[in-house]
């Protein structure tokens, strides 16, 4: 999953951009932290997929979720990922820094 689709996903959920929450709250995106995936068939270039997507796991700073890919009725992948929210740091901002997730970020997800 790629960082545009996963912008998407909280776009969906009622989050405002990350163009827009830098702004406002600082807030710079949810950056990868680590990835599970199991494939169980293959797909290519030019096939049409769903991605379901939904948050398994609220941590203090970090989101788990969930993602089934699917070619119509077959599955062809399925996996999670964990993700931080994240600010720049204080001290130097050539680096990030999580932060604790806000109740307003995790209410617009469920």
């Amino acid at each position: 999953m790629d960082g545009c689709f996963i912008a998407q996903f909280f776009v969906q959920c009622g989050i405002p951009p990350w163009r827009e929450l830098v702004k406002t709250h600082g807030i710079i995106g949810t950056p990868l932290l680590e990835i599970h995936t199991k494939f169980s068939v293959s797909a290519t270039y030019g096939e049409r997929l769903q991605i379901h997507t939904t948050v398994e796991e609220w941590g203090r700073k970090t989101i788990l979720q969930r993602h089934v890919v699917k070619r119509g009725d077959t599955l062809i992948c399925e996996g999670t990922e964990r993700r931080a929210l994240c600010i720049k740091h204080p001290d130097d901002p050539s680096r990030i820094k999580a932060i604790e997730i806000p109740d307003w970020f995790k209410e617009r997800c469920i």
